[in-house]
């Protein structure tokens, strides 16, 4: 990982989406060795031996879907885009975004003044409650239009940075897009939800380099790093409080929240596995729309899950893991050469050079991009578009890819 971060830093340059990614993978990989290594493993967690070739394995199929990131243009100047089409997909994801954080509000009100004397209580119980509907618009909004969310942050960059589309109304769903994920977090004493937004919202910033001003990139930089700054503080403190009484050095479950799904999938996933679930893992929603058998309840996934591939279903193994368990090695490498081929090819026809020497990408192909840091950057963990609602968003971005590149068709 040190080689392909310093590859990706003299090739793509340090503020990269590609450097940012890989940065962050080895930071993974780092605290995977670190976690390993720690004589508390055997004793606190899934104890196993990691294996060369898992390893290797791991790294190169990584490699394979990682390399659209290297094929992305170093520095954008100019996005194409119709603006009418674009005003659809803007208004579209900033109503909807905006109704689900106010129906999250709604549902579950306030409970920020119980988080220094029951935090621990409060993300203990979220465990446990029932996932009830409360009628048809609630099933609708939590299982079909949260996929909208997933477009929140890169939409409302875009329009507020690149565009400046009406900049006061632009702001208000910024602020709204970053305000959703921390309250989704905040109300059950959670850490996923915040860091992932963290992380795209670094990573859609990095896909707008060259298309804002030096000033306004260095106030943003400034903006981001604060927040980290906070959101990190947010981190540590959550893995204390929830690890206080236990008489173990809290400080060992932030290296294996981080580095222990390369360790899992290495010595657990890799060696282990006596089966397949053919899309059941990752793509349930998919398997639904084909008619076929799927599961919707965490709880009897990761059952189905441990009965079919015997290892347990309830530890994480990154997004190649998910993949893995769904169509074993070979399918799963395959998988990645074709998804690179399409990315590459998508960029190849939708990324031009003027002739002043500026690099102009259609709306869409950039949208795409933005996306696909949901599958990148939390996918060191796991696959977090397995959802239904995630797979729902894989169908969306490509809608929106294609809506949204067909600009210069309708300028002609």
């Amino acid at each position: 990982m040190f080689c392909q971060l310093g590859y990706a830093i003299v090739h793509k340059g340090i503020v990269s989406i590609a450097s940012y990614v890989t940065l962050f993978y080895t930071f993974a990989a780092i605290c995977a060795v670190i976690y390993y290594q720690n004589p508390l493993y055997g004793v606190l967690s899934f104890s196993t031996h990691i294996q060369l070739e898992g390893t290797l394995y791991l790294f190169f199929v990584l490699l394979i879907f990682a390399i659209p990131l290297f094929k992305f243009p170093n520095k954008l100047s100019k996005i194409s885009f119709n603006e009418k089409r674009f005003r659809v997909v803007y208004y579209s994801v900033f109503i909807i975004t905006a109704i689900s954080l106010i129906f999250n509000i709604a549902s579950n009100g306030f409970t920020l003044h119980n988080f220094v004397e029951d935090f621990v209580d409060v993300r203990n119980d979220s465990y446990y409650e029932s996932e009830e509907r409360a009628g048809f618009f609630e099933g609708f909004m939590t299982g079909y239009l949260n996929a909208f969310n997933y477009f929140s942050i890169p939409i409302s960059l875009l329009a507020l940075f690149v565009f400046r589309y009406k900049p006061f109304q632009s702001t208000i769903f910024f602020i709204i897009a970053i305000a959703s994920p921390i309250y989704n977090s905040l109300v059950v004493a959670g850490r996923s939800e915040i860091v992932n937004m963290m992380l795209m919202l670094g990573y859609s910033f990095i896909l707008c380099k060259g298309l804002i001003s030096k000033t306004v990139y260095r106030g943003f930089m400034s903006f981001i790093i604060f927040l980290g700054l906070i959101v990190l503080g947010y981190v540590v403190f959550a893995n204390f409080l929830r690890f206080e009484n236990q008489s173990v050095d809290a400080s060992f479950f932030l290296w294996k929240y981080t580095g222990e799904s390369i360790v899992n999938f290495t010595g657990v996933l890799f060696p282990s596995i006596i089966g397949y679930t053919y899309g059941t893992s990752s793509f349930g929603f998919f398997r639904r729309l084909l008619g076929l058998d799927y599961t919707s309840d965490l709880m009897s996934l990761r059952a189905f899950v441990e009965r079919k591939t015997g290892t347990p279903g309830y530890i994480f193994y990154t997004y190649i893991g998910n993949f893995f368990r769904d169509f074993g090695a070979y399918i799963t490498a395959l998988m990645g050469i074709i998804y690179c081929s399409l990315m590459n090819r998508s960029l190849n026809l939708t990324t031009i050079k003027t002739d002043s020497g500026e690099t102009e990408m259609k709306c869409g192909t950039w949208v795409l991009f933005a996306f696909l840091g949901n599958m990148y950057l939390p996918g060191v963990f796991y696959f977090t578009l397995y959802s239904q609602v995630g797979n729902i968003a894989i169908i969306l971005a490509i809608a929106l890819y294609v809506f949204l590149n067909k600009e210069t068709q309708d300028e002609e």
